[in-house]
């Protein structure tokens, strides 16, 4: 990702962090395949000409045109004092998928044909099902491959993550200082340390999915388990040297009444 703008170019700081959170950033990248299936589909109903397929790279290019544009023009508007999109903004940096979202709805709406506003089609299975068919094909055929979607949702995020909630924005002069930074950085992807999960996320989660991960409990189980075995073994350790000690103290006291008997023996003699 080399989104560089020309102030950071001015500024001297050319090299940006760029990470984000990779959960917020998958759930976007699924809504932008989904979204882009279901205005191919709707686009193309009944027309016997052109199929999702045909007009699917094309409905691609316009519709991350759309979405880099609505979101640019949003925040703009806002920081110009043009337009009051409080709301939105509100929306967009605290729930940038669901607003995502509705970006999309709004692209979708305007890509449908004639037939596709007919009563009951919008909810119709048929057309469902050509959208989940149509999903399946995009992915095996590569019609938007996941790199370009995700490049795509990162600049979305950037665009309407005002907060910094969701992305960092920080920046240096030098490619070691970005380094060194991203080795830190609270939005650099982390693996799950419990033994068994598979699990990746940003470091920013790494708490949040400790706290519920299942195999963090089976991991306490087995340490339990294993203490719980040891500690036995230590007592079965401790109490064999007891009895040890006690037949040792019994035979001294068996020698000792010996030698008593013997004295008293040789006394009466």
């Amino acid at each position: 990702m080399d989104r560089l703008t020309s102030m950071d170019k001015e500024d001297g700081y050319n090299f940006r962090c760029e990470l984000c959170d990779t959960a917020v950033v998958q759930s976007m990248t699924e809504l932008l395949l989904r979204g882009l299936a279901t205005a191919s589909v709707d686009s193309t109903t009944g027309d016997i000409f052109k199929s999702a397929s045909s007009v699917a790279v094309g409905v691609k290019a316009e519709m991350e045109g759309y979405l880099f544009l609505r979101t640019e023009t949003l925040v703009r508007e806002s920081v110009d004092g043009a337009e009051d999109h409080s709301d939105q903004l509100l929306k967009a940096s605290t729930r940038p998928t669901e607003f995502l979202s509705d970006l999309i709805d709004d692209f979708m709406a305007s890509k449908r044909n004639l037939l596709s506003h007919v009563s009951g089609f919008l909810s119709s299975e048929s057309r469902l099902n050509k959208i989940k068919d149509f999903i399946q094909k995009m992915e095996m055929e590569n019609i938007w491959v996941l790199d370009e979607r995700k490049a795509a949702a990162e600049t979305i995020l950037e665009n309407i993550d005002l907060k910094c909630s969701f992305h960092c924005p920080e920046k240096f002069a030098d490619q070691d200082k970005l380094d060194e930074h991203r080795s830190q950085c609270k939005f650099r992807l982390v693996n799950c340390k419990n033994d068994g999960c598979l699990a990746s996320f940003s470091a920013v989660h790494f708490e949040e999915h400790d706290s519920i991960c299942p195999f963090k409990a089976q991991s306490l189980n087995e340490q339990s388990g294993a203490l719980d075995v040891r500690s036995l073994t230590l007592i079965i350790k401790e109490q064999e040297a007891k009895i040890k000690k006690l037949e040792r103290d019994i035979k001294t006291q068996e020698t000792k009444v010996k030698k008593l008997e013997n004295e008293f023996r040789s006394g009466k003699a």
